[in-house]
């Protein structure tokens, strides 16, 4: 049976989000869609969130936001701080934090908690032995 190799670990997954939102910003600016890219950016933040951990999500909306301020709404890439940003960047996280709660609920878990794998050979420490009040 082959394992899933869900998520995505955040040394790898923060990358990828950090390039796919620049490449969507790229084309996005090179064909003149702004109004489209914050449904772009909601799109790249939450195929993150749900392929990979909150440690590569996170940043990932961080990136995003900053991207989408500076060249969709900003003049010139200057950073731009309105209440439009500020609600776009409290947007992106509700959307990353809506994606990794989704994401969690079917990842499977395979580690169960109070299931360990022993060899049979390792050295065990025996158990403790309560004295019997009789």
């Amino acid at each position: 049976m082959r394992r899933s190799r869900l998520p995505i670990p955040a040394a790898f997954g923060f990358p990828l989000g950090a390039a796919l939102a620049l490449i969507v910003t790229s084309v996005l600016i090179a064909i003149g869609a702004a109004p489209l890219s914050f449904i772009a950016m909601v799109v790249v933040v939450d195929s993150i969130a749900v392929l990979s951990t909150y440690r590569a999500a996170l940043p990932t909306v961080a990136v995003c936001w900053a991207l989408h301020s500076t060249f969709m709404i900003g003049e010139y890439g200057v950073l731009t701080i309105s209440p439009e940003t500020g609600n776009n960047a409290l947007v992106l996280t509700l959307c990353a934090i809506t994606a990794l709660a989704f994401a969690s609920t079917l990842r499977p878990n395979h580690k169960l908690l109070h299931r360990r794998w022993y060899h049979p050979r390792a050295w065990r420490i025996p158990e403790q032995r309560t004295r019997s009040r009789w």
